[in-house]
């Protein structure tokens, strides 16, 4: 007896899902190019290299000719990967799944190992550097600085799109709903399980992620404000002239470096302020004081890809001190080993990242509304009787009354979460 293949149409590409999918794979294809291209151009040649003697990224500690070699063969294989995945683009089981786990893999090294601190500190300098630009006032060294950090910048983004790119396709072979992204599942039955704490089970017979998100949204919140707070600390505490973390020969060679310090500590302070609002209502709804848009709904995305952005940046500079401190080789430090306050927040940024990435994720699964095309509800918290019949609906029933539960206030969300 011969099985036929199960099969799931194509995601089409006006569905959000697949404008999604067709930007991403867009982007990784352009980082794929143009880093092959810089990567051949510096292997012969130190023109426009990024990278100097002395940095703290883990290609920065190779010699160009080698860190030149590993961007070209990693944007190699992304092409090849890519251009697979565009050739094999239905849903069929039987179809290759090389190219999914190849574009996994090494969004996570180009995003982790390959992007450093650079790309953070564009962010974090960005207004000052701004500013120079305008009055004029760059010098040569300050150009080539942010040039440096516009190319981790670009892994960073160049790393996020193949991972989002191979998600996507997983996601399809998984037969997700073409509109909202959903694994199938059956919708009719959440209540029923968030009642009795149980977690929902997909079509694949796998624990719906979304439940685990929630458990975890909010302390992931804690974490990714805490973290920053930290570093802005003792920036604050050196601007005013207190030694936190380092000697106060250390403090007094500062000089008007303290005021970069105190910019990047307004920075960690804000998005640290931005964090909660991934579990308040003002990061749900505009506040009434906000000029044309008070009361109006704060769009998903403009939430959720920032702080992704943020979290793949924070996390690539967090590995990258990290290494340089358990190797030992502090000489690269911007201060000596027992100068803790000046490295010591940094090798808790891969913690900041991690639990920034969880917490946007858990605000886009909490926020994200009913489907009309499968029949999935918005995520629910209450605490209504469970239906007797919850365990046998059918996947991919849709609710009959096909109304959704309003999304929970925050304090009955820490509530759940934290029991």
């Amino acid at each position: 007896m011969t099985t036929t293949p199960t099969t799931a149409p194509p995601l089409p590409e006006r569905t959000r899902n697949g404008r999604l999918r067709r930007v991403a794979a867009g982007l990784a294809g352009a980082w794929s190019i143009v880093t092959l291209a810089l990567g051949l151009l510096w292997t012969a040649s130190d023109r426009g290299y990024p990278w100097r003697e002395g940095g703290i990224g883990l290609l920065s500690r190779q010699d160009r000719p080698v860190a030149a070699s590993v961007l070209v063969a990693l944007s190699a294989l992304a092409i090849v990967a890519l251009a697979a995945a565009r050739a094999t683009p239905g849903t069929d089981e039987q179809r290759p799944r090389w190219p999914d786990r190849l574009l996994l893999g090494l969004g996570i090294v180009v995003t982790v190992f390959v992007a450093d601190a650079g790309g953070l500190a564009l962010l974090g300098y960005l207004p000052m550097i701004l500013g120079s630009l305008v009055l004029g006032s760059a010098t040569d060294l300050q150009l080539s600085a942010v040039w440096s950090a516009a190319v981790s910048l670009s892994h960073t983004v160049g790393g996020i799109a193949l991972l989002v790119t191979a998600a996507a396709r997983r996601r399809v072979a998984g037969q997700a709903c073409t509109e909202c992204g959903r694994l199938p599942a059956p919708p009719v039955a959440a209540r029923a399980r968030r009642a009795a704490g149980t977690p929902r089970v997909t079509g694949s017979s796998r624990p719906d992620p979304e439940d685990a998100l929630q458990r975890w949204g909010v302390r992931a919140v804690v974490v990714a404000a805490i973290v920053p707070l930290v570093y802005a600390a003792t920036r604050i505490a050196w601007f005013v002239g207190v030694p936190l973390g380092v000697s106060p020969e250390m403090l007094e060679g500062m000089g008007d470096l303290r005021w970069s310090g105190l910019g990047l500590a307004g920075g960690a302070t804000v998005g640290a302020v931005l964090t909660t609002g991934l579990v308040s209502r003002w990061g749900e709804v505009f506040p009434s004081w906000v000029p044309w848009l008070g009361g109006r709904p704060v769009p998903i995305g403009l939430a959720v890809g920032p702080a992704v952005v943020v979290a793949a940046a924070v996390t690539s500079a967090g590995v990258s001190f990290v290494v340089v401190v358990a190797s030992g080789d502090t000489g690269q430090l911007p201060a000596t080993g027992a100068d803790w306050g000046a490295w010591l927040p940094t090798v808790l940024w891969p913690l900041w990242g991690v639990a920034l990435f969880i917490a946007a994720m858990a605000y886009r699964a909490r926020r994200r509304p009913a489907c009309a095309g499968c029949g999935s509800t918005a995520w629910v918290a209450t605490d209504g009787p469970p239906a007797e019949d919850a365990a046998d609906v059918p996947t991919g029933m849709a609710d009959d009354s096909g109304a959704h539960t309003a999304l929970p206030a925050v304090g009955d969300l820490g509530r759940e979460t934290s029991g």
